[in-house]
C-alpha cells in the first residue's frame, strides 16, 4: 500500500491526535444547546438572556466545527465541497425561517421554537452511523467496513476508499511521538494562519451585528423592518445556494476574494448612508443605500466567507480533501475553537456596549409586552 509521506502534508504528532473529532460531540452540542434556549424564553432578567447567549455560542462553535468535520468524513471527494457547504445553505434557511416568522411572533415564542431543532438533531443521530476514519483509527475494522458501506451504498465498490484510509492511518502510526509544543513548529504555521486567520475574517467581519441587529438598522435608517427582514432572508438562501453550486467550480480562493471584497464595499455603503443621513443629505435616498448595503453585505458574506472558511478548516494542511476528519489538523480544530468561542466572548463584551439601546429594550420589555426580533 502507498504510504503519505512527509513530504505530501505535516506529519501530526501522536500526542496532538487526542483532539480529533469523535462522534460523540454531535450529541453533545444539541443537549447543551436546548438548555440554554430554554432559558432565554423563560428568562426573568437580563442575566438570563446573557447565560443563555453564551451557552448557545459555545453549543454553536461546537456544531459549526464538528458537522462540517463529519460530512467531510463521510463523502466522496468529488463531492466533498459542495456537500459540506449544503450545511452552511441549510443553516442559511434557519435563518430565514427565523426571520420570516419572528416578524409575527413574540422573541420567546420563537426562542421557544428554536428548542425543536436541537431535539430533532438529538434524536436523528441514532440513526446516523458512525464516522468511518473515526472507526478505523480506533481499529474497529468490522464496524468501520460496515460504516463504510453503509454510507456509500450495498452495492457500491468501498475499497480504494477503504485502502485511502488504512493508508492514512499507517502513515499516523508511524509518526514520532511528540507533544503539545510541536503545535508551534515552523512547519505547521502557514496551515495555522491560513485557519485561524479565515475564521477571525468570518467572525469579525460583522455578519453576527447585521443578523442579529437588522431590525433595529433598518429602523435607524427610516426603512421598513418587515420588508428589510424578509429581503434579507431570501437574499441568504439565494447566496448560500450560489455559494454551493460555485464552490467547486471557481474555487475556494476565488470565492473568497469575491467576497471579502463585496462585504467591505457593501458595508462602506452602509456607513455611508447613515452618514449622509446625519449631515441631512439625501434623506429620500438613504433608506435605500441602507437596504442595498444590507442585502448586498449579506449576499457576498454568504458566498464566500460564511461557508468556506469551515472547508478551508478541514482541508488546509493536507495534500487533498480526503484526509480530512480524523485525520484533519488537530491543532487547526482546537485552534479554531479556541478562537471561536473568544470571539464569541469579546463580541458578547463589545455587543453589550455598542448596541445598549437594544439590550436594555429587551430587559424592559421583558416585563410585558412581546418583542419581535
Amino acid at each position: 500500500m502507498r504510504l503519505v509521506t512527509s513530504t505530501e502534508r505535516p506529519e501530526i504528532p501522536p500526542s496532538l491526535q487526542f483532539f480529533s473529532l469523535a462522534p460523540s460531540s454531535l450529541s453533545v452540542a444539541p443537549s447543551a444547546m436546548a438548555v440554554p434556549v430554554l432559558a432565554i424564553a423563560f428568562a426573568k432578567d437580563a442575566w438570563w438572556l446573557d447565560i443563555g447567549r453564551l451557552l448557545i455560542g459555545l453549543g454553536v462553535g461546537l456544531l459549526t466545527y464538528v458537522v462540517p468535520v463529519y460530512v467531510a468524513e463521510i463523502t466522496p471527494k468529488s463531492l466533498r465541497g459542495r456537500f459540506t457547504s449544503a450545511n452552511q445553505m441549510l443553516t442559511s434557511c434557519g435563518f430565514a425561517f427565523s426571520y420570516c416568522i419572528g416578524n409575527i411572533i413574540s422573541w420567546r415564542t420563537l426562542a421557544l421554537l428554536g428548542s425543536i431543532p436541537c431535539l430533532l438533531q438529538l434524536l436523528g443521530l441514532f440513526f446516523i452511523p458512525e464516522s468511518p476514519r473515526w472507526l478505523a483509527k480506533r481499529g474497529r475494522e468490522k464496524e468501520f467496513e460496515a460504516s463504510l458501506q453503509h454510507l456509500w451504498g450495498k452495492n457500491a465498490d468501498v475499497s480504494v476508499e477503504t485502502m485511502d484510509i488504512r493508508d492514512i492511518i499507517e502513515s499516523f502510526q508511524h509518526n514520532s511521538e511528540g507533544n503539545a509544543l510541536d503545535l508551534f513548529q515552523r512547519r505547521y504555521c502557514y496551515s495555522i494562519i491560513v485557519g485561524v486567520g479565515l475564521m477571525l475574517l468570518q467572525q469579525f467581519g460583522g455578519n453576527s451585528g447585521v443578523v442579529y441587529y437588522s431590525s433595529t438598522i433598518f429602523a435607524e435608517a427610516d426603512f421598513s423592518t418587515i420588508l428589510g427582514t424578509t429581503a434579507l432572508a431570501i437574499i441568504l438562501l439565494v447566496a448560500a445556494t450560489v455559494s454551493l453550486l460555485l464552490m467547486d467550480i471557481f474555487g475556494r480562493r476565488t470565492l473568497l476574494m469575491v467576497s471579502s471584497g463585496g462585504t467591505c464595499l457593501f458595508l462602506c455603503l452602509v456607513g455611508l448612508s447613515f452618514l449622509l443621513k446625519e449631515h441631512g443629505y439625501l434623506k429620500e435616498l438613504t433608506p435605500f443605500m441602507a437596504f442595498a448595503g444590507l442585502l448586498g453585505y449579506l449576499a457576498a458574506f454568504g458566498v464566500g466567507i460564511s461557508g468556506i472558511p469551515w472547508v478551508i478548516m478541514s482541508e488546509a494542511g493536507h495534500s487533498s480533501p480526503a484526509e480530512a476528519g480524523i485525520m484533519e489538523d488537530p491543532y487547526m480544530s482546537v485552534a479554531s475553537y479556541s478562537i471561536f468561542g473568544s470571539v464569541i466572548t469579546i463580541g458578547g463584551v463589545i455587543g453589550s456596549i455598542v448596541n445598549g439601546k437594544m439590550a436594555d429594550l429587551i430587559g424592559r420589555r421583558l416585563v410585558g409586552s412581546s418583542f419581535t426580533l
